[in-house]
């Protein structure tokens, strides 16, 4: 069977609520990392010092960043078009404060290392990790990937296209309002997808014809040496200690209103902290 998902499939119950006081990371870990299982955590970040994020505080600590912005030329219009422009994070939150609708901050190119690896994060967030944990206790038996940050002003709304990530998130909205329509992997075939799907994995992982991967997202040409493909998207990550489970995504589409919020992204053996549309 191309599509080996055995996680969790929605039934139409409504997606669990629950407090952060009330699980440790293990607990976490087994109910809704390891399940594929989506939730809501209600209540503040613990440890997280969000409320200081006013525009002013932001251009104080990260004004002079220089960055990539979405735009887009009326309010009926989309981002995730490939439009962009560079301004500087103070000129954006300008912008934002005069009420502009048309322009977007999202992911930034990530800096490499001397060995030309990719950081987990680049401006603005670097500038702000004194004012959130970077590996919250609930996600301590996970490692960061990626932290990221999205605002934007939207009176009427905007919305992505539908998509999924390679590792599990935490997004953490700060102002605003997001609705999230989620789709199980088990679900994965039934979708227009822009490549091919050739295999679902037991744990949710998708795979596309030309990007073959094992269940956490190695190569299977550096293991078995038998199935030339190209590489996967990601940087591999180390093997699940349990089979089945590992780095599978739900497909997501979001519909935003206002706000600022940010995430951070993780893999089994790997983490996924976040933030809100303003990480």
């Amino acid at each position: 069977s191309v599509n080996e998902y055995s996680g969790f499939s929605f039934s139409g119950d409504e997606i669990a609520r629950i407090s952060a006081a009330d699980y440790d990371s293990r607990r976490f870990f087994d109910e809704f990392v390891a399940q594929r299982r989506p939730c809501i955590i209600v209540g503040q970040l613990p440890h997280a010092a969000f409320d200081k994020w006013t525009l002013d505080y932001l251009e104080q600590a990260a004004g002079s960043e220089v960055l990539d912005i979405e735009y887009r030329d009326s309010t009926q219009g989309r981002y995730g078009q490939g439009r962009n422009k560079k301004m500087t994070f103070a000129a954006f939150l300008h912008e934002l404060r005069a009420g502009n609708e048309h322009l977007y901050l999202t992911t930034q190119e990530l800096p490499l290392d001397e060995e030309d690896r990719p950081g987990v994060m680049a401006a603005p967030v670097q500038q702000l990790t004194a004012d959130f944990p970077l590996r919250p206790a609930l996600l301590e038996t996970l490692i960061p990937f990626t932290y990221n940050l999205w605002m934007g002003n939207s009176r009427c709304g905007s919305t992505s296209g539908l998509h999924h990530d390679f590792h599990d998130n935490l997004y953490v909205l700060l102002q605003g309002r997001k609705r999230f329509d989620l789709y199980s992997p088990a679900d994965a075939l039934r979708m227009h997808t822009v490549g091919e799907i050739v295999r679902v994995h037991a744990n949710g992982r998708i795979c596309y014809r030309g990007l073959l991967t094992e269940a956490d997202g190695v190569d299977p040409q550096r293991v078995v040496g038998s199935v030339p493909c190209l590489p996967a998207q990601f940087p591999p990550s180390p093997p699940p200690t349990s089979p089945g489970r590992g780095a599978g995504r739900s497909l997501v589409a979001s519909r935003s209103s206002g706000g600022c919020s940010g995430t951070g992204r993780g893999r089994r053996h790997s983490w996924c902290p976040g933030a809100t549309e303003a990480v």
